[in-house]
């Protein structure tokens, strides 16, 4: 039966489905849905060599490097931290991992994230001391150019982190980030100003209200960086000076420059000749680091544009910082508001600064840099018309005031500002009494400061700046009464100052300028004898406290006596002070660097009279041991240049010859007093030759030293024109010491006696005599010192009194005269061999010739021998094997001369 109408209809009927309800699926619909579940693994898979050292979570370096370029922020934190810890433990990956290292950390300058770029920066701070210059110095185009993005990067948080890293690096390698000035320099411009319109070089500064940091506090950070990167210009600025550029005179090619520095040792493979001839242009142009080139760059080609471009940012910083004109009711002064006075600081020595590296200039675009017709009158309107200035130390929000130490002071603050405005006095001014208005008020505050006005802290400290501008108020010729006063009391701050204090020691360089040079008439002649009274006390007080001004001080009294000041070195001040000065036992010339012990010593020449005390004490002075030869040496030409060259009486000529004379003896006339008990019988000859611990034990070197010393006075005296005069003078002196001694000569005095006869041209006869006895008697006492251990010394004294002997008129007979004298006596074995030997010692080594040549001589030895023989046969019980076979020698010899 056929379907109704109303059913088919129903078939194609739309369905009205009901809001919310979902459509039901078809039975032929296919479930295409899964399920998924994660692995976890607890250990990343390692794929290099498990013997590398690792941190405590077991990453090595490698791992750490391919984390620190991760997206996730808390896994750079880990690799930072990670490289921290492996670097502590392991100090060699500084060394060998050095290019990753400074690649992986430089890239997180400019993280977006601080606790990254913080602990990059902790990083930073370990390993930099560790590298040398030489070592980064490959690497640090990289490093400078990543700390220039993050200083001029847009958010405000990487720029303040990068002025962390900019000290780090200025401390650790100041040369290399001067070389990168022109790159750095623009940047901090960058940090506190912007360009007003495209293309404009006029600039203004920014600010930035959603900034978490104030101007004032960003600017005053970024000034001060600049003026520790300025001062570090100006410190190596001398060095980069005198550098020169190795050049062969062709153009070099632009492929490849290898640097070195001036204090670098290298060498240098030579290429073979076959590649050289291939060769159009070199391959290398070698040159220093430290060239014309690199000058120009620091501080000439774009520094004058940069100081332009400064300037004018530094003014309005102070205008920004700067209280208003209205007066303080209370103190009369411009108050500053205490969070101003910091950044009102940095501009001023930023200024300052940009004044010394523009007088250093010698390119012509630096000419009008802080000119006097660009920057007078806006320094004058902003820096002088409030001044003095004073600080207004207000409590804060907090309710706690800052610390004194990291607070500038007025005083600081003002004295920065006349060290400014002293540059812009002109000669040309001051001579047609044209000074400027601010010049009285600068003289005025100067004195008020130095009286203690303003309180007594920060005097001493101030005492440079101080300096700087005396030196300029005295440079431009301003002599009058407040320039006077001000160098009064600056004079009384030198006196009253400590000995150890930076302050004595800038003040003293002051006034040794400038009494001493051609400043001098700015101060009276009392000032200047005052001045020069007070430095040889001031002289003792260096010393004794270890200061720095020592060198100075000596120096200043030696162009003090070049040029005859009267009073310096007069006779009641020298000596008394001088004998403190050389005195051996003292603690000042003995803590002198050896510079200072010459140039002291050359205070001698200049000397007006030294009397016997001081005499004594140059004596000591040249046999302490202590005191090198050079010196000794030094000290006794100069007293010898200055007996010669000045006419100088008879009491002060008798004092010099016995200087002369107490060197040459080596021993005091009181130690020859001390002798005279102990008489003992001598060996052979008149005296008997004591002190016999000069040729063995510890007292050798003091020996030798008496020795040079001997040779020293020796040539001395054949500078005298009547030396004939000289000599007898000096043997009156030696003839009244003998007598003092009774018959007991020291050794020392001896040799000197012998070794200064030797070396004179003509013997006066009046000492011949006793010359004979005291070299017979030094024989005899050498015979005895076979065992010694200092035989050279024993031969070199042997060989000299046995030619002393033979050369001297009829010292030979005196000698076998002598001989044949003990013999005659009751001896005893042993002092028989030493007659032997001492008689042997001109039988050999050529002397025979001389006793053959004197028939009387013949005789005497002939005698000598037989009565050698006699004693023998007389005393055979007392003869040793040792004294036959002297006997045998002895007659063998006596036969050869016969």
């Amino acid at each position: 039966m056929a379907k109704s109408k109303k059913k088919r209809q129903q078939d194609f009927q739309k369905v009205k489905l009901k809001v919310g309800k979902k459509l039901k699926k078809a039975d032929n619909v296919t479930n295409a849905s899964f399920r998924t579940r994660g692995i976890q693994i607890s250990q990343q898979l390692k794929t290099g060599d498990a013997s590398q050292p690792s941190t405590k979570k077991k990453h090595n370096i490698t791992d750490l490097f391919s984390q620190c370029r991760h997206y996730s922020t808390s896994v750079r934190v880990e690799a930072v931290n990670g490289l921290k810890e492996l670097l502590t433990t392991n100090p060699h990956l500084v060394q060998s991992h050095l290019s990753d290292i400074l690649e992986r950390l430089a890239e997180l300058l400019t993280d977006k994230d601080s606790v990254v770029r913080q602990g990059a920066i902790r990083v930073f701070k370990f390993f930099l001391p560790l590298v040398s210059e030489k070592q980064i110095s490959p690497f640090f185009p990289l490093l400078c150019a990543h700390l220039c993005c993050a200083m001029t990067h847009i958010y405000d948080d990487i720029q303040v982190d990068s002025l962390v890293v900019l000290d780090l690096l200025l401390d650790n390698y100041p040369r290399l980030m001067i070389y990168r000035s022109n790159q750095v320099l623009s940047n901090f411009i960058e940090q506190i100003s912007r360009q007003q319109g495209q293309g404009q070089a006029k600039r203004s500064l920014s600010t930035d209200p959603n900034s978490a940091t104030s101007s004032v506090k960003w600017r005053s950070s970024v000034l001060n960086r600049l003026q520790k990167f300025l001062s570090a210009i100006l410190k190596f600025q001398e060095l980069t000076l005198d550098s020169t550029c190795v050049s062969d005179g062709h153009n070099p090619s632009p492929t490849c420059d290898v640097n070195f520095t001036l204090d670098e040792v290298m060498s240098i493979q030579k290429f073979p000749v076959y590649i050289q001839e291939q060769w159009v242009t070199p391959g290398f142009i070698l040159r220093p680091s430290m060239s014309k080139d690199v000058k120009l760059d620091v501080l000439g080609v774009k520094f004058p544009e940069f100081a332009k471009t400064l300037i004018p940012l530094l003014l309005e910083c102070w205008v920004e910082s700067a209280p208003s004109k209205d007066k303080n009711k209370f103190s009369g002064v411009n108050s500053v508001l205490e969070e101003n006075v910091g950044m009102m600081y940095n501009i001023l020595q930023v200024t300052q600064l940009l004044w010394q590296c523009t007088l250093a200039l010698s390119t012509e675009q630096s000419d009008d840099i802080l000119s006097q017709e660009s920057y007078l009158k806006e320094f004058e309107q902003h820096f002088m018309a409030n001044f003095p200035y004073s600080v207004n130390t207000r409590i804060s929000k907090k309710g706690k005031k800052q610390q004194a130490a990291e607070q500038v002071s007025a005083e600081v603050l003002n004295l920065s500002i006349c060290n400014i405005m002293t540059h812009f006095i002109s000669k040309q001014s001051t001579n047609q009494r044209k000074s400027p208005f601010w010049l009285p008020m600068i003289t005025m505050y100067l004195n008020d400061f130095l009286k203690g006005k303003y309180g007594r802290t920060g005097v001493g400290q101030s005492a440079r700046t101080v300096v700087n501008i005396l030196n300029r108020l005295v440079d431009r010729g301003l002599c009058d009464v407040p320039v006077y006063g001000i160098i009064t009391e600056a004079y009384n701050r030198f006196e009253a100052a400590n000995i150890s204090s930076t302050e004595k020691k800038v003040y003293m360089q002051f006034f040794a300028v400038v009494m001493l040079h051609e400043h001098s008439h700015v101060i009276s002649p009392q000032w200047r004898q005052k001045f020069l009274h007070s430095l040889p006390e001031l002289l003792l007080l260096c010393t004794k406290e270890n200061s720095e001004i020592t060198s100075l001080v000596i120096n200043t009294m030696k162009k003090s006596a070049c040029q005859k000041c009267s009073g310096l070195l007069d006779e009641e001040i020298f000596n008394k002070v001088g004998q403190q000065w050389f005195d051996p036992l003292g603690d000042v010339i003995t803590k002198l660097s050896a510079e200072d012990q010459i140039s002291l010593v050359g205070l001698l020449y200049y000397t007006q009279e030294i009397d016997l005390k001081l005499t004594k004490i140059l004596v000591s002075f040249a046999r302490c041991s202590s005191i090198s030869n050079n010196l000794v040496t030094l000290m006794i030409q100069v007293l010898q240049n200055r007996y010669l060259r000045n006419e100088m009486e008879p009491e002060a000529t008798s004092v010099h010859i016995s200087f002369l004379t107490n060197l040459l003896v080596g021993v005091s006339r009181s130690d020859m007093e001390s002798l005279a008990g102990d008489i003992v019988c001598p060996v052979i000859g008149k005296y008997n030759i004591i002190k016999h611990t000069v040729l063995d034990g510890d007292n050798i070197d003091d020996f030798d030293r008496h020795c040079f010393i001997v040779e020293v006075v020796c040539s001395c005296v054949q500078q005298f024109y009547n030396t004939d005069q000289v000599v007898e003078v000096m043997f009156e002196f030696i003839e009244k010491l003998l007598e003092t001694s009774s018959s007991s000569v020291p050794l020392q005095m001896v040799f000197g006696i012998c070794k200064f006869v030797k070396s004179l041209s003509t013997i006066p006869p009046a000492v011949v005599s006793p010359i004979i006895d005291l070299s017979i008697s030094l024989v005899g006492h050498m015979i005895t010192w076979e065992h010694s251990t200092n035989q050279n010394a024993v031969k070199m004294m042997l060989d000299l009194v046995s030619k002393l002997i033979t050369d001297i008129p009829g010292g030979l007979e005196r000698l076998l005269q002598t001989v044949e004298d003990c013999l005659n006596t009751d001896i005893k074995v042993d002092v028989l061999c030493i007659i032997m030997k001492s008689v042997m010692l001109f039988l050999t080594e050529g002397r025979g010739s001389c006793i053959r040549s004197r028939p009387e001589c013949l005789h005497m030895i002939s005698n000598i021998n037989n009565r050698v023989n006699t004693y023998l046969s007389q005393h055979q019980a007392l003869v040793t094997p040792e004294t036959e076979n002297l006997t045998r020698k002895f007659n063998y010899l006596v036969s050869c001369v016969k």
